[in-house]
Order: C-alpha cells, then sequence, then structure tokens
C-alpha cells in the first residue's frame, strides 16, 4: 500500500505474530459485560475496532480474580469459565478483520473505585490512597499465592479462546505496581525489601502465566515510566524493573505509559506523546519491543515515533473511540475524513452505564448499521441549526444520500461549542467542528448562514420538506439584576469579549 506514512503503516514481527501493521488499539474496556461476561455489544465494539485497520487490539478491564472484582461484575472476569465463549467469538471476530488480540490482566490491589467491590482492597502493606478513609487489606502469603494462581488460571482461558496474547497491567499503581514501589511495599518477608524482593511477585505471575500460554502466544508488560506522584516511581526504576524482566527471557514487549489512577487519562491541558521519550529510554535499554500511547492521536505523530526508533508500536485509545476508521483513512490519505479525539475526557470516562464517546455516537450503542448505506428513496431534509447536533444529523442523512439542507442563523457554524472552544485549554473542541464543517463539502450539503428561521418559516418547511431537523441548541437564562452593583456578566461574555465597560477589578466566581 503507498501511504504517506510507511512507519506505521509497515509490518512488524512481534513474538510469534506478525502484526500487519505498527497501529495498536490500546485497553480500554467497555464495561458492557453481565455478571462478568463480556455482552455481544462489547464483541460489537473489538470488532469494529479491527474493522477499522488496526494491527493489533490490547482489551482492557479484564480481571484476574474475584478479590478485584467489581459489585456491578462489569468487569470481564477472565478467571471464569463461563467467559469462554463469549472470548472466543471476540477473538474469532477480530481474527476475521486481519487484527490479532492480546488481552490485558489486571488486579487493581487497593485502587479500587470508590469501594465499588464487596470485597476489600487489598495491597502488599496497609498503606491507604489519599484518597481513601482506611488502609487496604495487607495480603499474607497464601493469599499472595491464590491471585498468582488468579493470573494463570486467566492466562490459561485467554489461550483456550484463541487469544494472541496476553499483557500484565503492572503499570498506573495497580497491585504489580504496588509490590514494586518501596513507597507502597513495606513488607519485611520475600515480597518485600529490595528490588528484588519486590519484583517476587511479578516474577511468579510472569512465571505461572508463561506455564498456561502456549508458545505461539505473546506476552507484554504494562509499566508505567513516571508514577507522576511524590515518592513514586520515575523512569530509573522503570529502567531497572524492565533489565530485571527482559534478562527472564519470558516477555516479548512493553508498554510504556505515565502516571497512576486518576492521572494517566491525558486530556487536552497535557502535550501530546507525553510517554515517548520514556518509551524510547526502555527500548533502549533492553532491546525489547516496545509500545508507547497516551494522547497520540493521529497517524502522523505515529509515524515519526516510530521512524526515530523511539518505539515500535505506537497505541491509541481514545483516537480510535472518536473514529475506529482512523488506520484505514490514514492509510488511504483521507485524513480530511477523520473524527479527532477532543482529550476532553467526557463521556469515555464516565461509563454511564458503559462505554461511550462525546464525538461519535456509535460508541457504546450498538452497530448503527444503516450508517453510510444509501437510502432506497432519497428525501429531502432540512436542518435547523449548525452546531455539533445538527451537522452530525446533517453528515448521517447526507451519507444515505439524501439532499440536505442546513440553516444557521449565525455567520459561522460550531454553535457553543464555537464559544467554548475559546476556554483555556479546550481549543481542541473547535476540531468537531472543523471536520463536520468539512464533511458537509464532502458530502455536498446546501449550507444557510444567516439564514434565521422564524415560526411562519418553520410552518413552511414543514409543510415543503419531507423532514425538519431542529437542533437549535438551548440558551443561557437570565442574568440576575445587578442594581446598583457592579455589573454582572455571563461566561459568554468573557469568552467572546463582550464584556460591559462597567467591568472593574472585582470579580466574584458564582459556582453556584
Amino acid at each position: 500500500m503507498i501511504t504517506e506514512f510507511p512507519h506505521a503503516f509497515s509490518p512488524f514481527p512481534l513474538g510469534a505474530l506478525t502484526l500487519r501493521n505498527r497501529l495498536v488499539a490500546l485497553p480500554a474496556g467497555t464495561s458492557m459485560a453481565t455478571d462478568g461476561v463480556p455482552t455481544h455489544g462489547d464483541q460489537e465494539h473489538f470488532e469494529r475496532l479491527a474493522a477499522g485497520g488496526v494491527g493489533l487490539i490490547i482489551g482492557g478491564a479484564t480481571v484476574v480474580h474475584p478479590s478485584t472484582t467489581l459489585r456491578s461484575r462489569k468487569l470481564v472476569e477472565a478467571y471464569n469459565e463461563e467467559v469462554l465463549p463469549a472470548l472466543t467469538e471476540k477473538a474469532t471476530a477480530v481474527h476475521r478483520h486481519g487484527a490479532k488480540i492480546i488481552g490485558q490482566l489486571v488486579h487493581l490491589g487497593r485502587e479500587f473505585i470508590g469501594g465499588e467491590s464487596d470485597s476489600p482492597p487489598s495491597a502488599p502493606s496497609p498503606l491507604k490512597t489519599v484518597r481513601d478513609a482506611y488502609p487496604p487489606h495487607e495480603l499474607s502469603v497464601e493469599e499472595i499465592a491464590d491471585i498468582v494462581e488468579g493470573w494463570r488460571l486467566s492466562a490459561a482461558n485467554l489461550a483456550r479462546a484463541g487469544y494472541d496474547g496476553a499483557e500484565i497491567h503492572a503499570a498506573h499503581g495497580y497491585l504489580p505496581a504496588q509490590f514494586m514501589s518501596a513507597l507502597t511495599n513495606r513488607r519485611t518477608d520475600g515480597y518485600g525489601g529490595d528490588l528484588a524482593g519486590r519484583m517476587r511477585f511479578l516474577d511468579e505471575v510472569v512465571a505461572a502465566m508463561r506455564e498456561a500460554m502456549p508458545d505461539r502466544m505473546v506476552l507484554g508488560v504494562r509499566l508505567s515510566g513516571e508514577e507522576e506522584i511524590p515518592g513514586g516511581m520515575g523512569i530509573e526504576d522503570c529502567v531497572r524493573i524492565a533489565r530485571h524482566l527482559a534478562a527472564s527471557g519470558a516477555v516479548d514487549y512493553f508498554s510504556i505509559t505515565h502516571g497512576t489512577r486518576g492521572t494517566y487519562v491525558k486530556d487536552s491541558t497535557h502535550p501530546d506523546a507525553v510517554a515517548v521519550d520514556s518509551a524510547a529510554r526502555v527500548r533502549a535499554e533492553t532491546g525489547i519491543p516496545v509500545l508507547v500511547g497516551q494522547r497520540i492521536r493521529d497517524a502522523a505523530t505515529a509515524d515519526h515515533v516510530v521512524k526515530s526508533g523511539k518505539a515500535d508500536l505506537v497505541g491509541m485509545a481514545r483516537a480510535l473511540l472518536a473514529d475506529p476508521d482512523l488506520p484505514s483513512k490514514s492509510a488511504q490519505g483521507r485524513l480530511g475524513e477523520i473524527r479527532g479525539c477532543l482529550g476532553i475526557n467526557q463521556d469515555c470516562r464516565a461509563f454511564d452505564p458503559h462505554l461511550h464517546c462525546a464525538v461519535n455516537a456509535e460508541i457504546g450503542r450498538g452497530r448503527h448499521r444503516n450508517v453510510g448505506v444509501r437510502a432506497a428513496e432519497p428525501k429531502d431534509v432540512y436542518v435547523i441549526g449548525g452546531g455539533p447536533a445538527g451537522l452530525e444529523a446533517a453528515r448521517v442523512a447526507a451519507g444515505r444520500g439524501h439532499r440536505v439542507t442546513v440553516l444557521e442563523a449565525a455567520t459561522d457554524l460550531g454553535g457553543a461549542v464555537r464559544v467554548a472552544a475559546r476556554s483555556p485549554h479546550r481549543a481542541t473542541l473547535i476540531d468537531v467542528i472543523d471536520y463536520l464543517s468539512a464533511e458537509m463539502r464532502r458530502l455536498r450539503v446546501d449550507v444557510n448562514l444567516g439564514a434565521e428561521i422564524s415560526q411562519d418559516d418553520l410552518a413552511e418547511l414543514v409543510e415543503a420538506a419531507d423532514h425538519v431537523v431542529v437542533a437549535t441548541g438551548s440558551r443561557p437564562g437570565p442574568v440576575p439584576s445587578a442594581g446598583r452593583g457592579p455589573a454582572v456578566v455571563t461566561v459568554d461574555d468573557v469568552l467572546t469579549g463582550r464584556i460591559p465597560a462597567a467591568v472593574g477589578r472585582a470579580v466574584v466566581y458564582d459556582e453556584s
């Protein structure tokens, strides 16, 4: 394939696997599981990622032991044999589209989310997190052995389901990281003390998983290059850990990230590609293939990372939620058709009730099987309002072959998003408007600006059109009367520069 990103779209040998390109869908759980078993919606999500052109998918949110299962049981339970049919179907669906799939296995340790489990948080030492009121349960040696067995059983189940590999989540302050860090491991037995003692738990997990996995499966370990917490592990610790694991000969790749729970999903206030230099250091020190992700949003960045030799594989999570077809569109030179991630960590982090995306309505709602399919009978569709909702309605309708007209009262498209994008660190919000505006041109939508619609106009449109979509958004409520005091202004007034001259230096923020 001729592409302007030849490095990102070159094949790569990873253990016994051959990946069709260097782009990886990073682990991002869907929370679409019932009683710990993935639903059909979860399978559809991963199949959609595979169809979009990535070389490898790493499935997230897969727990290894009952002691780290949530009360809602919305996380996939790899140790539970009841997951085998669903995991097998998922692997088959991913393989059908030419991608490979690896299951990421995790034990949260003390890092439960708001006490959402019937089991107490557990850790190598009874040291509480800054957000918790009580310390975690200190694991006994017998309990440690049982959790290691959970990892072995989970890896065996992935193998039985036809997965291509497994990844140990040893980053983000989860249980393996809690053992490895001197900040969180104060044990005096064989699982604590010096680095060799603090590595013992992960060494046992690696050995148990390798015993359960056939040679065809690869094994990866995810590590935090920087934990980004006071007293936490940094790049020098990460390198020492990676060297130790590489010397065992049991690990096929490292996945390098930054942060711990609450900080590892980098939003638009962070620079792009934050973990690349850490990945480069691990790659140089170990000679083991390295995967890097975190706020990498396009194939151009991925291509540069691979070309510069800083990593072998480049991962994306939210960028592929925003547009699962990012790989195929990039390879085909259709860059203007890519719906970019805004980096606002809204629907993709709320899991309400499961995975969604602020700019891609398809995510978490099943395959929209009629989207893009030509309608048997094209119709006249009028959309009133040129904000994101109106433009998305116009995009979908025009993509099906309907004759679409957009009517917007303002002199530019975007609605309230155009104002919100003026906020500090939120400039990327305008990306969705740029994308939708470009789609209006590509799909030949008739866009009319400065076209305010009255009630009479609306009545005439309803009579003339096959369908009318009203997407005029909302307006802020009235500003409280200022009386004789200082002028009161709205956030929009500040962002757009419409601040009355009467406003002086005294400012009061109303957070009600």
